[in-house]
């Protein structure tokens, strides 16, 4: 099997560390022998750059240097303070989810939506994943199957950040909650 080369490992790693939303192969790559091996390889290194990315310094400078709404900065700002593994939020403003997203919180993103042009569209934000809205009824049960995937084994329990939007996509009011993983 071939493993990439140096110049390849820091093209990926530079992409991630410049913040970049997606990445993907070239046609050299995808049509080679080994496809799937390479994108198992791209999100290996992908995932071990992000572990060593200081999500807090990054959001402190773009809450400096860039125009974000309010709601966005201070949700963004209160799930570092919580520690939070995820941020819940039912809307479909795909304004609201980009500029969440902008802000590189180091929770993921969890969007609770039946909207397939919310979903489409949202596809390659960073640290964004769409569900559907039924799951927003049993937050427990969610953590426990699909949101388990999110949270570090070593932690017990994750912290949740629900945010309530209204139908303007305006932030009515936070919750906060804690879930066993099992």
């Amino acid at each position: 099997k071939p493993r990439p080369t140096r110049a390849e490992v820091s093209d990926i790693t530079n992409s991630v560390l410049d913040l970049s939303d997606a990445t993907m192969t070239s046609g050299e790559t995808t049509n080679g022998l080994f496809p799937t091996e390479c994108a198992r390889i791209l999100r290996k290194i992908a995932e071990e750059t992000e572990l060593a990315t200081s999500y807090k310094r990054i959001f402190e400078y773009k809450k400096q240097n860039i125009k974000a709404e309010k709601k966005a900065l201070g949700a963004i700002s209160l799930s570092f303070e919580l520690t939070a593994d995820i941020i819940a939020v039912d809307t479909d403003d795909i304004r609201l989810i980009q500029q969440l997203s902008a802000l590189r919180p180091r929770a993921y993103i969890c969007v609770f939506t039946d909207n397939p042009v919310v979903k489409n569209r949202t596809a390659v934000f960073f640290g964004v994943y769409c569900f559907p809205k039924h799951f927003l009824n049993n937050l427990d049960l969610f953590v426990a199957t699909v949101g388990a995937q999110f949270i570090p084994k070593s932690r017990p329990e994750a912290t949740v950040l629900h945010l309530e939007t209204d139908s303007k996509s305006q932030i009515l009011n936070h919750r906060v909650t804690h879930h066993s993983k099992s």
